[in-house]
């Protein structure tokens, strides 16, 4: 029984079965690139939520923070205080609506033919009165709101307000131009 020798290293790399193919190293490019978007997507998430909290959407309904800071409250307390911004966020859905209404008539005001700047003005009024009333009503589910509150939890939500606004000064604040106005 002979043994017959393998190929030796040049012919090795010339045979092309032995040799990897190209698309392979591209796709552990690909690979090594999406787990690094990953793990940083991961350890931002992580970062952000360990120094300012959980992620919010920016524009989205605030509930002047009540509804996350009721996450904090005991269980039964946390029910009463969600049952009321439901109920307030009910009624304010419908000034909502109201208000819609109202611009898209405004815009048709402005955009009418026979243009009166005075039509425009009343149009833009009732638009400016309709969306006073839904702040105050805001306003006034606040206040429910507050009064069930424990005035060691009004410290803890005034507290937390305060951190808010520092942290959102911090986010808009534009830096200062030397070169003038």
């Amino acid at each position: 029984m002979t043994v017959e020798p393998g190929p030796t290293a040049p012919e090795a790399a010339t045979d092309p079965a032995a040799r990897p193919r190209r698309w392979t190293k591209w796709l552990l490019v690909v690979s090594l690139a999406l787990n690094l978007l990953i793990a940083g997507g991961l350890a931002g998430a992580w970062w952000h939520h360990r120094n300012e909290g959980p992620m919010r959407w920016a524009g989205g309904p605030s509930d002047f923070g009540l509804m996350y800071f009721s996450r904090s409250l005991p269980e039964e307390r946390r029910e009463a205080v969600r049952k009321l911004l439901r109920e307030g966020r009910k009624s304010l859905r419908d000034h909502k609506s109201e208000v819609t209404a109202l611009r898209a008539s405004a815009a048709d005001a402005l955009a009418a033919d026979d243009f009166s700047p005075e039509k425009f003005r009343a149009a833009v009024e009732t638009v400016g009165t309709s969306e006073e009333t839904r702040r105050k009503g805001s306003i006034d589910v606040l206040m429910q709101v507050v009064q069930t509150l424990t005035p060691d939890e009004r410290k803890r939500l005034a507290a937390m307000w305060k951190k808010r606004i520092e942290r959102e000064s911090r986010r808009f604040k534009k830096p200062k131009d030397d070169d003038g106005p």
